[in-house]
């Protein structure tokens, strides 16, 4: 069980790296793999599965924040303000990292994109 613990640990590692989107956990199950290795007998393997569900659930938040805001500032219907956000994403952080400068320039584009989207009027970003 120990090399196989260390094998499952270090992959969790791996997991730890990106962000993981709703669609990703939908078509591969993995949220539902790593979910039931937040109960395996070997602590170090529950605890890495547990920081890592509670860190997709973090990202995730942080996401959706963003586009509801998107929806709020810019009456965007959800399916758009998800867009949006996800192009930001992708902009911001081309490697899937939200943290450290990829969430900083997301953070920052976030904002712009926001006093742009509350702009009114001819020629707005919304009609655009």
């Amino acid at each position: 069980q120990g090399a196989d613990s260390t094998a499952i640990v270090e992959v969790l590692e791996e997991l730890s790296d990106y962000v993981v989107d709703e669609r990703v956990l939908d078509k591969t199950k993995i949220g539902r793999e790593v979910g039931a290795l937040q109960k395996h007998g070997d602590p170090e393997v529950s605890s890495r599965a547990r920081a890592l569900v509670a860190q997709w659930k973090k990202d995730r938040e942080t996401r959706l924040k963003v586009a509801n805001s998107f929806v709020a500032k810019a009456k965007l219907d959800i399916k758009d303000a998800r867009r949006l956000e996800e192009g930001l994403f992708n902009a911001a952080c081309p490697l899937g990292f939200l943290e450290g400068d990829g969430f900083k320039a997301y953070h920052q584009h976030f904002i712009r994109i926001s006093t742009h989207l509350k702009t009114q009027g001819p020629g707005c970003l919304v009609e655009r």
